[in-house]
């Protein structure tokens, strides 16, 4: 009776801790993911924070009005730069945070950049692909929930094999996606921050449409306005897959890489490996 009462013991604790590594997700209609996080700032406190996943920056984010005020950081870390993704560079400050709580569980040293988020920004943190590098993860667009996995279920509708950004350009941690659009073959960098999909070079004979499109730089930098098209109802698919989709595409000249963010997966569950570099669709 009492080797029972363990086995039950074992089993509600292991079901205590698979619930507690449930992420609840608050996913927008173009497919950007924001959650809440605990940081740990200067005074050892545990402070909340709305974060936005995002898979194009190799580090963590945070608003520097964030980071003084809330967590009472001081400029202790080094002066360095990003690139803004239509080229500017912007001078921010690089430092380390004592612990970052994601995901149920703690994340020690992580390395952070302090820097001014868009205006009126939905989110005090960018938690990035350092964070999720080196484990798997099952993404439920569905039900708005992001676990960590040991190993994703058999059953998958497509898998797609993903490129790894360059080491030498500091891009270790993000991943590529291989994508046809319209016939024409783009490179494009897994963004859950951004907001569709966007691409660096206009495919020529396409019925684009001019716009100009006052905001951010798909989920970091404020500037001004940009001048941008729109092709509807392109044909998106994903090359050696079954997998295609019918989207609006921008083409946008200023910036400097193409992009495609999870409305590629709407609707569905996919499983995001940094083990094996890849995505597995449900």
């Amino acid at each position: 009776m009492n080797k029972r009462k363990a086995i039950i013991s074992i089993v509600l604790c292991l079901t205590t801790l698979a619930v507690k590594a449930q992420q609840k997700l608050s996913i927008t209609y173009d497919g950007r993911m924001f959650t809440d996080i605990m940081l740990y700032g200067a005074d050892g406190k545990a402070h909340p924070a709305r974060a936005m996943i995002s898979t194009a920056v190799e580090s963590c984010v945070i608003d520097s009005a964030f980071y003084h005020s809330t967590l009472k950081g001081k400029d202790k870390g080094k002066k360095d730069y990003v690139g803004g993704e239509f080229g500017k560079v912007i001078d921010v400050t690089k430092t380390t945070l004592d612990s970052l709580s994601f995901d149920g569980r703690e994340y020690r040293g992580v390395t952070a950049i302090i820097a001014p988020l868009i205006d009126k920004k939905p989110y005090d943190v960018a938690i990035g692909a350092s964070i999720l590098d080196g484990q798997t993860w099952l993404i439920d667009m569905k039900d708005s929930l992001m676990t960590r996995i040991e190993q994703p279920a058999k059953g998958q509708i497509a898998t797609i094999d993903c490129l790894r950004g360059n080491k030498k350009a500091g891009q270790s941690y993000l991943m590529y996606i291989p994508l046809k659009v319209q016939g024409k073959s783009f490179d494009c960098l897994f963004h859950t921050g951004a907001n569709g999909i966007a691409i660096t070079k206009k495919i020529a004979g396409q019925p684009w449409i001019a716009e100009v499109f006052e905001g951010s730089d798909g989920g970091y930098f404020h500037y001004n306005a940009r001048h941008q098209y729109r092709l509807p109802n392109a044909k998106v698919k994903v090359p050696y897959t079954k997998w295609e989709i019918t989207e609006t595409v921008k083409y946008v000249p200023m910036l400097n890489y193409n992009c495609v963010g999870n409305i590629l997966f709407h609707g569905h569950t996919y499983v995001l490996d940094y083990r094996k570099n890849r995505i597995l669709i449900y």
